[in-house]
């Protein structure tokens, strides 16, 4: 992820959803943190990079398609051991 934020944010080029959200980012960051793009390029993709990963694993939930049937199995397998 940090190339190709690294890439995004040196080229500036947007022309997939990833890349206007890594240039939305970036700039969400610069506006909180002037620090950021000033004293550490690298730092800022590494921020960037960060709140990508987290903004994804944010929206993951697992599917639970049939939590009683896994339930079972299990303890179908704890009996079958003994």
């Amino acid at each position: 992820m940090v190339f190709i934020v690294r890439r995004t944010l040196q080229t500036g080029k947007c022309a997939t959803t990833l890349e206007r959200r890594i240039l939305a980012e970036a700039r969400r960051l610069d506006a909180q943190r002037h620090d950021l793009a000033s004293h550490d390029p690298d730092q800022r993709i590494r921020a960037v990079a960060d709140a990508l990963c987290n903004a994804v694993l944010k929206n993951l939930h697992p599917v639970v398609s049939n939590a009683r049937h896994a339930h079972e199995t299990v303890a179908e397998l704890a009996q079958t051991a003994c």
